[in-house]
């Protein structure tokens, strides 16, 4: 059984199509991984602004996804949401799903 809840907050870059985009991805999910590898014995929170949303055509979130199915931690966004979104830029018109919460 667990007693410890270990809450990391995240923010990950802005997905752009490139090398460097998918190295820090990387890199970030590298280190991650090694916080819950170190606090195996405690629950994990990670919420945050990912950046991404949670599809298979977002390179972000294909890196995330990988390394969330090892550790076996589950998305708890709310899909029955009326809202539908997490970011809104008015001028432009833009919105999208970009926080979310994983737990293990």
């Amino acid at each position: 059984m667990f007693d410890k809840v270990l809450l990391t907050s995240v923010y990950f870059a802005c997905q752009v199509s490139s090398v460097d985009y998918t190295v820090e991805m990387s890199n970030i999910c590298a280190d991650l991984e090694s916080v819950i590898d170190t606090y195996a014995n405690c629950v994990h929170v990670m919420a945050g602004d990912f950046s991404f949303e949670c599809s298979n055509i977002n390179t972000g979130y294909n890196i995330f996804n990988s390394m969330a199915e090892d550790w076996h931690l589950k998305c708890m966004d709310n899909c029955d949401d009326k809202c539908g979104y997490t970011y809104f830029h008015e001028s432009l018109g833009h919105y999208s799903w970009l926080d979310h919460l994983f737990v293990t």
